[in-house]
């Protein structure tokens, strides 16, 4: 059993795919918490030996201090967008709880290696491997139809952390999302203080992604408008400002989570950037 926080209500639709995944893995959800605390998850919420948290820091404020006051083993994990990152958050659950509740199983009844549980661990492995293969051959050719699509990612120098660090994006590793989308990303930041190494660091040999500071707006959006993004990432709906840029908006929570919620991105993705409307008549948009 594990409980989930900060993933979504039990009903919801992600959250749901999750749940089914880490089922076909011998793994139940227990409770979901966050953004909904109903009574009923509350109340079994100790019965999992195992707490899943995203890493997300609205999540992680919300819930800090519960670790010590719960009978549940607590990990904070960056959510599973994307085929890799679904792939890699379903193994590293397997591990916790392999490491600790599934431990007594896995040595078999007599305490020695070969036992029931240890066979349920290996094919709960190769249940995830072809789960995430199967997935990976879907998303392919979502990938080729977006090959050189490109994605604006604009900011201040100084609220440029959602680039590098996942808690600041809903626990999106977002560099990482895009290339294996197959998108590229032009990074645009107006300069407030200095860019800072981690940022610097993460865009150097990354191939598909590019990085323009700017010391003034006018310039910055100048080249945003001229720039090759057909894109922008944006946390604001009905971003006027994009589309008068001629570029498409697109809503951060537009990623979704779980190996379905992969593809559906993808496919909302390739949609949009299919579009010449907005190129053709953002202009007349007015900001």
């Amino acid at each position: 059993l594990v409980n989930l926080v900060g993933l979504g209500a039990r009903d919801f639709r992600t959250t749901s795919e999750l749940a089914g995944v880490l089922a076909a893995c011998g793994v139940q959800v227990n409770a979901c918490l966050f953004p909904s605390f109903r009574e009923d998850e509350v109340e079994r919420f100790e019965a999992a030996p195992l707490t899943v948290g995203s890493s997300c820091s609205i999540v992680r404020s919300a819930f800090r201090g519960a670790e010590g006051a719960e009978k549940s083993r607590w990990i904070w994990l960056d959510p599973p967008f994307g085929v890799e990152g679904t792939r890699a958050w379903v193994e590293t659950v397997l591990r916790e709880l392999e490491g600790g509740v599934l431990a007594k199983d896995a040595k078999g009844a007599k305490g020695t290696r070969g036992g029931e549980g240890e066979v349920r661990v290996a094919g709960s492995r190769a249940v995830l491997e072809r789960a995430s293969r199967d997935c990976g051959r879907e998303l392919a050719p979502l990938r080729e139809a977006l090959g050189g699509t490109s994605i604006a990612l604009v900011a201040s120098s100084r609220f440029a952390t959602y680039l590098t660090d996942p808690s600041e994006i809903f626990g999106i590793r977002l560099l990482d999302l895009l290339a294996e989308l197959g998108l590229g990303a032009e990074i645009f930041l107006l300069r407030d203080v200095p860019v800072s190494r981690e940022l610097a660091g993460a865009v150097e040999g990354r191939a598909g992604v590019a990085l323009e500071v700017f010391d003034e707006p006018d310039a910055l959006l100048a080249a945003v408008a001229k720039s090759r993004s057909k894109l922008l990432l944006t946390s604001i709906r009905r971003n006027t400002p994009a589309l008068a840029l001629g570029k498409v908006p697109v809503f951060v929570q537009a990623c979704e989570m779980g190996f379905d919620g992969a593809l559906r991105t993808a496919r909302r993705l390739v949609q949009v950037a299919g579009s010449d409307f907005v190129r053709r008549y953002g202009k007349y948009v007015q900001r």
